[in-house]
């Protein structure tokens, strides 16, 4: 299997999650105002956003309440590397 690859949304999500945590803890309940409010996510599709970031090792559950943020492994600054991996160069 190849490498797989991650929408660069799920990125942005992870990074807002872990500018609001504390220790790269975040409750679930912060996490689904963060998609509802700044991200716009519907209401329908905000657990199968999370459950989809868990599946692709962004975050990871602590317990019911509790999210771990994993650290952010893309850079997002660095706007040449992100065009060129889109095809935008």
């Amino acid at each position: 299997m190849g490498k797989k690859v991650i929408g660069l949304m799920y990125y942005c999500v992870q990074k807002k999650l872990l500018e609001n945590s504390k220790h790269n803890l975040i409750s679930k309940k912060f996490c689904i105002y963060i998609l509802a409010n700044q991200f716009h996510v519907p209401n329908v599709l905000r657990y199968p956003v999370l459950k989809e970031m868990e599946n692709l090792k962004l975050i990871k559950p602590v317990n019911r309440q509790i999210i771990e943020v994993n650290e952010v492994m893309e850079d997002l600054n660095d706007t040449s590397a992100i065009y060129e991996r889109v095809g935008l160069f």
